[in-house]
């Protein structure tokens, strides 16, 4: 069972990884946020929901190219945080809100775009957010999904995060489900039609993680 306490980091973590002294940590961040809106293309007109939204550094990256967007998260450190940066940026279609795990508070069919990054692999049982995902998804709108590659050089990456005490512990208190392409591939076509799937940055390995766009 996932044990980890999500307040007992800063708010601010993201935010700080993503604007870090540190080149590599910085370049993964920033790289990242890229990759998605590519990915993503224009989002004009559509409500978007940001699950596990941390310090709100990608509502805020997208936030210009919708029409409304919506992070969620269960460390109230996190919110409280993007309501901060919030104020500070002026942004006025970004909404921030503190949710319990596994329970969405919006009506069903509430966005064309749902996003969950980097976050199945910290639910013991990712298959009750998907669901709760998919209930907020309006027909025909589209499931975006990133996580760790287990059969890559991830692992070893992990494990040096760990040993040197770089991050917050991950694997067994974060890193609780692990994935690779036939994995999440079998985990979402039971409810989705997977459109497209791939790697991003296969070569390195803090860069090592699966995608899926899917309807």
């Amino acid at each position: 069972m996932n044990t980890f306490n999500y307040e007992s980091y800063r708010g601010s973590y993201q935010y700080e990884a993503l604007n870090s002294r540190n080149p590599v940590q910085r370049f993964w961040h920033q790289k990242k946020l890229e990759f998605v809106k590519a990915k993503l293309g224009l989002l004009n007109g559509k409500k978007v929901l940001d699950v596990g939204c941390g310090s709100g550094h990608l509502c805020f990256a997208l936030a210009s190219s919708c029409k409304t967007m919506v992070g969620i998260d269960i460390s109230r450190n996190a919110i409280e945080f993007a309501q901060h940066m919030q104020q500070d940026l002026n942004v006025h279609n970004v909404t921030f809100i503190k949710t319990e795990s596994g329970s969405f508070p919006f009506p069903s069919e509430s966005f064309e775009v749902v996003i969950m990054m980097e976050l199945i692999e910290h639910l013991e049982n990712p298959a009750i957010l998907l669901t709760e995902a998919l209930r907020v998804l309006k027909r025909g709108g589209r499931l975006f999904v990133t996580t760790p590659n287990y059969r890559s050089c991830w692992p070893i990456v992990e494990f040096l995060l760990d040993y040197f005490r770089l991050t917050p512990p991950l694997k067994g208190h974060q890193h609780i489900s692990k994935f690779n392409s036939t994995i999440l591939r079998k985990f979402l076509e039971a409810e989705l039609t997977i459109s497209e799937q791939g790697s991003f940055y296969i070569v390195s390995p803090f860069l090592s993680s699966y995608w899926p766009l899917a309807h």
